[in-house]
């Protein structure tokens, strides 16, 4: 809560009397019932006017106004049903934050289809962060527009939690913080239409901030940022300054990124039995054989008990991707071969990853790439231009771009190919997948001007045994 009370002032940290009133005949079920009672005289020596509401005394105290005292006091019991006399009544609903915010996450979060599971727990933890700042036992009836500009001022100064040292965090993002009240006010009109407060107490807040535009070079991998990526440690098996642990995943996360185009999550998700071939038909009056094509497949996936094990982001998504010649050469299926020898075809294609119910399979390998507070991020470390501007998801954009500009493939082909959603464009194409053959065909025209001849798959599993110590 702020210091007011419905435009007027109120004292700090206010807590509900455990002997306040059970509620009333006739209140909906789980909520209180504030009683207000009033008394209002001069109190000297310092010429204020107290109200009690509910044994909490709520002053109002204008030494150099006293009109004003009388005419705040006064529309504070008109609000709530009191009156200016000493034998003041009436009762203030009371919904606390906690059980409006949780109306709104069964009744409209929860039930928005649209939204996969994990937007929907994102949208649930930004919500959380406001019912802390608010106050979960504070009653939600009460609040005012003062309290959603000062939650607003408490988002603008809110501390990174991931950061290590908690003292020394810096604060989030403007966006982030925009991000975060965007989702508040979805829940004040919420309450306010089902009457859990008289108004929406977020109406006309916004947070306004310069948005710093990306350049072009920052967009997308250079290609001596590439060159560097792969200059590495997990590529040249640099000795490091201290032992750790490495997994496959260091050796071939970005290659695989970088040549499929594929999202983050859906190749750390992926499973042994994901990389597949396939024959194509022999076309009549043809004697050339079919080579079968490799390729990875991208879908979602159910255990036994019915729990989705991979998610993908939309239908669209759902996908054949053909593995360029390039991943082949640099022994890729060599690798898929001894995960076979290893372990079943269910199991994870990259050990070391673990799921979250917030970032699925990816936050170890984000973690690793982009650096998360507590260890420095393997971008930084190969001293790429700008690089906190550009992450995993970077490699995304990157092969769009190469293929769109230099190599010339219809954007409806790499919209297959990445799995974005069926546009107009893509529409000629149909809704089924588009033709294995064509698809590799297209991909393999994708040709970077880097140098890989040095990466080697066999010295990085040494090195991997070493501990990076060489």
């Amino acid at each position: 809560m702020t210091d007011e009370l419905l435009d007027l002032p109120q004292p700090h940290n206010k807590q509900r009397d455990d002997n306040s009133p059970q509620p009333t005949a006739g209140t909906k079920p789980h909520e209180d019932v504030v009683h207000l009672t009033t008394y209002i005289e001069k109190q000297a020596p310092r010429n204020k006017i107290t109200i009690d509401v509910n044994g909490i005394p709520v002053t109002f105290d204008h030494p150099d106004n006293p009109e004003l005292e009388f005419e705040q006091a006064e529309r504070m019991l008109v609000r709530h049903g009191g009156n200016g006399g000493n034998n003041g009544g009436g009762a203030i609903p009371f919904h606390s934050v906690r059980t409006v915010f949780d109306k709104y996450i069964t009744n409209k979060v929860r039930k928005n289809l649209k939204a996969n599971e994990q937007t929907q727990n994102e949208h649930i933890q930004m919500l959380e962060t406001c019912v802390k700042l608010l106050g979960p036992e504070e009653n939600y009836y009460t609040l005012t527009y003062d309290d959603g500009e000062a939650l607003k001022d408490q988002l603008l100064r809110l501390k990174d939690g991931r950061a290590k040292d908690t003292q020394t965090a810096q604060t989030i993002q403007p966006s982030r913080a925009k991000k975060i009240l965007d989702r508040f006010k979805r829940l004040a009109k919420f309450a306010a239409k089902e009457g859990f407060n008289p108004r929406d107490i977020s109406d006309d807040l916004d947070i306004l901030f310069k948005k710093e535009e990306k350049s072009d070079d920052d967009k997308v991998y250079s290609e001596e940022d590439l060159q560097k990526l792969f200059l590495g440690y997990p590529y040249t098996q640099a000795t490091l300054s201290r032992a750790r642990d490495l997994f496959d995943y260091h050796f071939w996360l970005i290659p695989v990124l970088l040549y499929s185009g594929a999202r983050l999550n859906e190749i750390c998700q992926l499973q042994v039995g994901d990389i597949k071939q396939e024959t194509p038909k022999k076309k009549k009056d043809s004697y050339e054989i079919p080579v079968p094509i490799h390729y990875i497949h991208i879908k979602n996936e159910y255990d036994d008990a019915g729990n989705k094990v991979q998610v993908v982001k939309n239908d669209s998504s759902r996908r054949k991707v053909p593995i360029h010649s390039t991943l082949i050469d640099l022994g890729f299926l060599d690798f898929v071969a001894k995960r076979k020898r290893e372990v079943a075809d269910s199991e994870q294609l990259f050990d070391g990853l673990y799921y979250s119910t917030k970032n699925k399979w990816a936050k170890k390998a984000s973690d690793w790439y982009n650096g998360n507070g507590k260890m420095k991020s393997y971008r930084e470390s190969c001293k790429i231009d700008n690089p906190k501007a550009k992450n995993l998801h970077t490699f995304r954009h990157t092969l769009i771009d190469k293929m769109t500009d230099t190599v010339g493939v219809e954007i409806a082909l790499i919209s297959r190919i990445v799995g974005h959603e069926i546009s107009l464009q893509t529409a000629k194409y149909g809704k089924k997948q588009v033709a294995l053959p064509r698809l590799k065909s297209e991909i393999e025209l994708l040709d970077y001007d880097i140098e890989l001849s040095h990466l080697n798959y066999e010295s990085f599993l040494e090195y991997k045994k070493t501990d990076g110590k060489g």
